[in-house]
């Protein structure tokens, strides 16, 4: 019987160390997870900046990137069709 509380210290001692290296994993995982996701978001930062620049806009298009003209055309497909012409304005009066 003097045996048996030490049996269930190494046991719970077992225990606990399993769950801290299963807790360990999961924090690398998510940590990996972190530092990929942080860098897809910084490349795509990158992209938009593009946007607001004439000059890289008019590069990337050159460049021929075949997904940055979908989106270009997506977009001007949408601001166009937002565009409404008036063609009976007067403008002397």
């Amino acid at each position: 019987m003097g045996k048996t509380p030490g049996i269930l210290s190494v046991n719970l001692s077992r225990l606990h160390n399993a769950q801290i290296a299963e807790a360990e994993s999961s924090i690398a995982v998510l940590t990996e997870q972190e530092y990929r996701l942080e860098g897809l978001i910084t490349l795509e930062s990158m992209k938009t900046e593009a946007l607001y620049s004439p000059e890289r806009l008019i590069d990337m298009i050159r460049k021929g990137d075949p997904a940055m003209h979908l989106r270009l055309r997506a977009e001007l497909d949408r601001v166009i069709s937002r565009i409404d012409l008036d063609f009976d304005i007067n403008p002397d009066g």
